[in-house]
């Protein structure tokens, strides 16, 4: 099959990915940048932690909330860890595991809801997997973890293993075709931390919608959030985007920024305070907007068949983290294991037209 490179330079990562570094047609986004950038840069020097909202567009009318109110998470309308398991896709590579509601080892959980608000905790709670014990969740990956040219032999030769961290993880159980999504956050704090709020595709992968995903890095209270698209093939013959190699865009590369020297987004005190997130997907474009600000736009031109498909929907996720740079030996924050590492969400709503 020949697969479509879309007005991109190319980044290989793998005989499988591409990452693309768009040049063509995102001279707005050096400019989205700026605008955000100056946001946060006046909110740091008028010292200004009231939270800014971008407006639901006109004619949408909300179709699903959640307020948190109580100190219970809402089952009909939430399931926890992640629809297609509990680990990411090379879990020896990553430093967390998301457990079925939250509970791990030690019995502490990192899925709460208190005082009207959704906490998700990442913690030390070592756990051991077994790749011919697999929980339910995960027992349908077992041939794919084997059999991966990358990383199969590792755990055939090693077939037991433990990730260090326990974070919590949500999803909703009902998703939608295209909306206005968003959510208040209060970012955690800590090093190395990746948190996400993201829609994933429900009737196959891709597509997928990361309204942010955010790394703390090496400073521990300077968020450097990352919206991103996925795309491309992948092994459901009817995915609309078959004629596209599996990529997503490398939001940094888009900026003119160079490859080995990315210019982040920092957002001012976005662990002190809640701060919107939001996406806007339409048949024409995806916008993405954080602290009230239009920070990302991809028109149609630009996305593949995925994302203005009628019958295709996604729900909503929200998980805390450890970033895939996890080393053990790495020098966190000084409350390891991550005692101030809560991601709160005060609300999360999704608008439609009717």
């Amino acid at each position: 099959m020949a697969y479509k490179t879309r007005k991109a330079g190319i980044l290989y990562t793998n005989d499988e990915f591409i990452r693309y570094k768009k040049n063509n047609g995102y001279y707005n986004h050096r400019t989205f940048f700026n605008d955000l950038n100056k946001e946060e840069t006046d909110r740091e020097v008028q010292d200004n932690y009231q939270i800014k909202r971008a407006p639901v567009p006109t004619g949408y009318e909300l179709v699903f909330e959640d307020n948190f109110i109580g100190n219970t998470l809402d089952n009909a309308k939430w399931g926890t860890a992640f629809n297609w398991g509990t680990f990411y896709g090379n879990p020896v590579r990553h430093g967390c595991y998301f457990p079925v509601d939250g509970l791990g080892p030690s019995g502490i959980p990192t899925i709460r809801v208190e005082n009207g608000i959704l906490k998700l905790d990442c913690i030390n709670d070592p756990k051991q997997f077994d790749i011919n014990n697999l929980g339910p969740r995960d027992a349908h990956r077992k041939d794919k973890l084997l059999n991966n040219c990358n990383w199969g032999n590792e755990y055939t030769n090693n077939p037991n293993w433990n990730i260090e961290f326990n974070a919590g993880a949500v999803f909703t159980k009902q998703s939608w075709n295209q909306g206005w999504f968003e959510a208040e956050i209060k970012m955690p704090i800590n090093k190395h931390l990746w948190c996400a709020f993201w829609l994933e595709g429900v009737e196959f992968w891709p597509p997928e919608i990361d309204v942010f995903e955010a790394y703390t890095e090496d400073d521990d209270h300077y968020i450097n959030p990352v919206p991103n698209i996925h795309f491309g093939s992948n092994d459901n013959p009817n995915s609309p985007d078959q004629s596209y190699k599996r990529a997503w865009y490398k939001p940094n590369l888009e900026y003119n920024f160079t490859l080995y020297d990315p210019a982040p987004m920092k957002l001012f005190a976005a662990s002190y305070r809640f701060v919107q997130y939001a996406v806007l997907w339409t048949s024409d474009f995806v916008k993405i907007y954080f602290d009230g600000i239009l920070y990302r736009e991809y028109n149609s031109s630009d996305l593949p068949p995925l994302y203005s498909n009628p019958n295709l929907t996604m729900r909503m996720i929200l998980n805390n983290g450890v970033m895939d740079s996890y080393d053990p030996e790495n020098e966190f924050g000084d409350d390891k294991p991550y005692e101030t590492a809560t991601m709160y969400i005060d609300n999360i709503r999704v608008y439609q037209k009717p």
